[in-house]
């Protein structure tokens, strides 16, 4: 289908000096054009058949889904965008992401990342796209940071991170600023940088209103600010990701030369080994750069998705590793006695540690993360999510945190499960009441559809209490 959008003439402009003439018409036309569709199956929740058969589309899609290229194991397109993917259980079960296909390309570093635990921060995270895929490519052991310096965009961030699932997670929400006073402890940053959005004018006309040279100039300058001070954080030897969703050269090329001349970045070869066609189109070197050092520009009439630049650099040293010295520490969090019955709800509890955090639940913290985690709160970082929201004393007992049911650690023997059709899930989502069998064990309760867990109910008898948290709830109406 043909949009009819007014693109700004200085950006049209900008674009005829990147590509010439006769490509940046290709490109112009294809941003008329309605975007492709595509999202991120999640490794751990969603890939078994009862998923495939449930996803959006697959009642009236007989044929194979088209996999996208560059990440063809988890990244699919859908033939066109649902009406909803609200009301799509397992949306909110983490089953899936919907990501735009140009983005999953941050998956080809993982041939770059090493075999060891690294430590990495995404420092521009919300609303969790890349940082879920970062999670997903970080070599077994690993932990990363999220952060976004927005409130509301990083409470998003942080449902988005527990409904994924990984556990060696720290979300948190500080401006870049206050953040770089750790100094230098991550082994990878990504800068997914805040920007212009000129990749997104088709996927969002209201880009293109909010679009003017001042405030390109505006992104360069935050850009160049935030670049700063992830430099700060990154160890010697260590690597910067960044990334933006726009095609002019102010916020991309330069901002990677100004790593390269005045940070003394060294330039990281990508390894395009394997890598398919379509890929190799989005690969081109970076103009002026004093190494020849190549980038990833995605453009749609290049390549099927949105468009985006990635590159990475690294800084100069050899990186060090402290995670065994840090280990054989320990930790000065303070720590909860808690059952063993209660501990074997995770399935290997001798990996964390378990500490009742400000917000009143009980954490099972990875262990792996207690350093990093003590610097933070030594900083008075504003946290809003530290490993895995576990449990709470009620009473006598110990009740499942509500999100605990999405953790990829829950030990699927702990609790029940209780797998409903799609209506019944729409309305448990909505915090409403749904009725189980009368079979149905007493105790608590892991609903689940596809066998995605959703979160938990309470049964009690002569009825179940969904506990489904309020503030993740759905709120639009349902179709009949």
């Amino acid at each position: 289908m043909i949009q009819q959008l007014d693109l700004p003439k200085q950006f049209i402009d900008e674009i005829r000096d990147i590509l010439g003439d006769n490509e940046a018409n290709q490109l112009i036309e294809s941003i008329q054009k309605e975007p492709s569709v595509s999202i991120r199956l999640n490794p751990h929740k969603g890939m078994n058949a009862m998923v495939w058969c449930a996803l959006p589309f697959s009642e009236v899609y007989n044929e194979p889904y088209e996999r996208v290229p560059w990440n063809s194991t988890f990244g699919i397109y859908l033939p066109k965008r649902p009406d909803s993917f609200t009301l799509d259980p397992l949306f909110h079960g983490a089953a899936y992401y919907v990501q735009e296909a140009s983005s999953m390309a941050l998956g080809v570093f993982k041939n770059h990342l090493g075999n060891r635990p690294i430590r990495a921060l995404d420092l521009c995270a919300a609303p969790g796209g890349k940082a879920t895929l970062l999670q997903d490519i970080l070599p077994k052991g690993s932990m990363l940071v999220a952060n976004e310096v927005i409130s509301n965009r990083a409470a998003i961030l942080s449902e988005n991170m527990k409904k994924w699932g990984y556990p060696n997670t720290i979300v948190t929400s500080a401006d870049p600023k206050d953040l770089s006073e750790i100094g230098p402890w991550f082994d990878l940053i990504l800068v997914d940088a805040p920007c212009s959005g000129e990749g997104m004018f088709r996927k969002d006309p209201e880009a293109i209103a909010e679009w003017s040279v001042r405030n390109v100039e505006r992104c360069v300058e935050r850009q160049r600010e935030i670049i700063d001070n992830a430099w700060k954080m990154l160890k010697p030897g260590g690597m910067i990701i960044y990334s933006t969703c726009t095609y002019n050269k102010y916020e991309n090329e330069d901002q990677v030369n100004y790593m390269l001349q005045q940070l003394n970045a060294e330039k990281v070869d990508l390894d395009t080994t394997g890598w398919p066609d379509e890929l190799l189109k989005a690969v081109e070197p970076i103009k002026g750069a004093k190494t020849e050092t190549f980038a990833m520009r995605f453009m749609p009439h290049r390549t099927k998705g949105e468009g985006l630049f990635m590159a990475a650099v690294k800084k100069p040293g050899e990186l060090t590793t402290e995670e065994e010295q840090e280990k054989k520490k320990g930790s000065k969090i303070q720590q909860e006695e808690i059952p063993l019955y209660v501990k074997n709800w995770l399935k290997h509890p001798d990996n964390f540690i378990f500490s009742t955090m400000p917000d009143g639940i009980i954490h099972a913290i990875p262990k792996v993360i207690t350093t990093t985690l003590e610097k933070l709160q030594k900083m008075h970082v504003r946290l809003l999510q530290a490993g895995i929201d576990f449990a709470e004393v009620k009473g006598k007992n110990y009740a499942p945190a509500a999100t605990l049911a999405h953790s990829i650690e829950l030990d699927e023997d702990s609790f029940d499960r209780v797998d409903i059709c799609r209506t019944e899930a729409q309305h448990y989502l909505k915090r409403e009441a749904i009725t189980l069998a009368n079979d149905a064990n007493v105790g608590y309760i892991v609903i689940t559809y596809a066998f995605v867990p959703l979160g938990f109910m309470k049964n009690i008898g002569n009825r179940a209490n969904n506990l489904y948290p309020h503030e993740w709830k759905i709120r639009m109406e349902l179709k009949e």
